[in-house]
């Protein structure tokens, strides 16, 4: 087959080629040509002359549309002529379309559709093939520029949720979301420059950070980088890198292969060019100029396939973001899907109203996520994350008056500080404390890993006033009599200090400093009169706390 631009193939699931075709004629896999194939629609110069999508639930049919000047469908069985295959029908679907023709999957994971664009308007077509066919109406999308120029490649993302075009002459590469459930595209990005005026071939790196774009139909011509994660235009642009050139022809197509590097087409050369590491940013994409060698000279096309098709498995893992204590969570899903929902779990148990891509956790726990996808009711399990969030509940429980029980209840390692706390207590999960009135306490919670992230909890205690038991008598009798012939204060519970005596007149009469003070009635040997007569009594409690009590009794002979 000698074909200098489109050309498409398809294998079965275990790679046996099936078809390939230039949009001019279709061959089998013996290489034969199928009959009745004249004039199928597709050119030698067309950008994406054919493409060829099986049909969904059919492994015998598949759909050939081939595009030049008009969007041609050709549906081949490839039972008939005793295995050798034949075209069941051709129909033409637009009269007037450019040469931009990709497809990519539903996001059922089983339907397809297939793009085009209407020739010297902004009008995209959205076809899309079922089990039980092509639906005769289209998604119609007035989008972007108008394609006055038929081309430059049209392409989708791996996950088939973005969209690239490129303008040949016009200067201009435009990025679009595509909506792979309704067949919608939205939120158009135009990017223009002075190096785009031949754009042509364009793919994304498999994790769509990326955009490689090329010139062509120029000598010297080059592959810039864009980087498309930052989706405003002045910030692509500027990050506009030249990653490849060839001074000895021109490029044409990218290709993304299953192997996640991307082809390089170089006008009639015997090789074809490389990016080993599309994900990578700037020249560490690591672009090899004769990076696969070819049998014969290209051209400047590569085969068209559904970008869909070498998606891998769907991969789900949870990703960390910490700064200490402010953890977010998030779901990397793979591929990328606008149509997935998102619940978390702690414990397993499910966490109410947490349905979306991050989560951040607001205690410790095993946490997972679900991801289902609204389209296709396809659930994949995350694995379990374990977080701790650093907490600490410090409770102060009453033993006696004016004794404490502190318990730290922390979920890491933490340090007391405060007033009365020992030196070998200051790790101690539980405490004994003795004190009065009120206290404060804190706990320093810190993690483990991370020497400066800490959280501080305060306890205040209340020890209370803890006063010992004062007997003091309001009469006594000093007649010798052997009964109540002294005042004496009686302290349980604690010390006297102090014991000062004081007439009515206010004259001190007696004072005395020791545990056991007692009056007998007299000054210096002198009987006082009978009378009332005032104390002030001083004292401390076990606890050390100083107390001081004041009245009057009467002495009575």
């Amino acid at each position: 087959m000698n074909q200098w631009e489109g050309t498409a193939s398809i294998c079965d699931e275990n790679g046996k080629l099936l078809l390939y075709t230039n949009g001019v004629q279709i061959w089998n896999n013996k290489h034969k040509v199928i009959s009745g194939d004249a004039d199928l629609g597709g050119n030698d110069s067309a950008t994406q002359s054919a493409i060829i999508v099986p049909k969904p639930g059919d492994a015998n049919i598949y759909y050939v549309f081939t595009t030049f000047s008009r969007l041609t469908c050709i549906i081949v069985d490839i039972r008939l002529n005793h295995g050798e295959g034949g075209i069941v029908s051709m129909n033409i679907l637009m009269e007037h379309s450019t040469e931009k023709l990709t497809a990519v999957q539903h996001c059922n994971g089983k339907d397809f559709w297939i793009l085009a664009h209407e020739t010297g308007n902004n009008k995209f077509r959205s076809y899309l093939l079922k089990s039980d066919g092509l639906e005769k109406t289209y998604v119609e999308n007035k989008i972007g520029n108008n394609a006055s120029n038929s081309l430059g490649y049209l392409k989708f993302s791996p996950s088939g949720t973005k969209l690239a075009a490129a303008l040949f002459s016009k200067g201009i590469f435009e990025l679009y979301d595509f909506n792979n459930s309704s067949g919608s595209i939205s939120n158009p990005i135009v990017l223009t420059h002075h190096d785009f005026k031949m754009a042509y071939g364009l793919e994304f790196s498999p994790d769509e950070n990326f955009l490689y774009v090329t010139e062509t139909l120029q000598t010297a011509s080059r592959i810039f980088q864009l980087d498309i994660s930052d989706k405003k235009p002045v910030e692509i642009l500027k990050s506009k890198t030249t990653v490849g050139h060839t001074s000895e022809s021109f490029f044409g197509a990218l290709k993304l292969g299953p192997d996640n590097k991307i082809y390089v087409a170089k006008n009639r050369m015997k090789s074809l060019g490389v990016i080993n590491n599309p994900n990578s940013k700037g020249l560490s994409c690591d672009y090899v100029s004769e990076g696969f060698v070819l049998g014969a000279a290209g051209g400047i096309g590569l085969p068209n396939f559904v970008s869909t098709f070498n998606l891998p498995k769907p991969s789900l893992s949870i990703v960390e973001e910490k700064n200490c204590n402010d953890i977010t969570l998030t779901a990397n899903y793979y591929p990328v899907s606008n149509n997935n929902s998102y619940q978390w779990y702690v414990d397993n148990s499910i966490i109410k109203n947490a349905n979306e891509v991050a989560y951040r956790p607001k205690s410790s726990g095993k946490y997972s996520v679900i991801v289902s996808n609204k389209c296709s009711e396809e659930k994949i399990f995350s694995d379990v994350k374990e977080i701790k969030i650093l907490n600490a509940e410090p409770r102060a429980i009453k033993i006696n008056c004016g004794f404490y029980k502190l318990i730290a209840n922390a979920n890491s390692d933490f340090q007391w500080a405060g007033q009365d706390i020992k030196e070998s207590d200051l790790y101690s999960d539980s405490i004994i404390l003795s004190g009065s009135g009120m206290k404060t306490f804190n706990l320093k919670v810190f993690d483990i890993d991370d020497a400066t992230c800490f959280i501080e909890k305060q306890l205040n205690v209340d020890f209370g006033v803890c006063d010992a038991r004062v007997f003091i008598p309001d009469i006594f009798t000093p007649n010798e009599d052997g009964i109540n012939d002294t005042f004496k204060i009686v302290v349980i519970g604690g010390t006297a200090l102090k014991l000062d005596i004081f007439n009515r007149w206010g004259s001190l009469v007696f004072t005395d400093s020791s545990p056991a003070a007692e009056w007998s009635g007299k000054v210096n040997a002198t009987h006082c009169l009978n009378g009332d007569y005032v104390y002030v009594f001083k004292y401390k409690t076990e606890m050390g706390e100083e107390f001081v009590r004041k009245g009057s009794f009467l002495l009575q002979r």
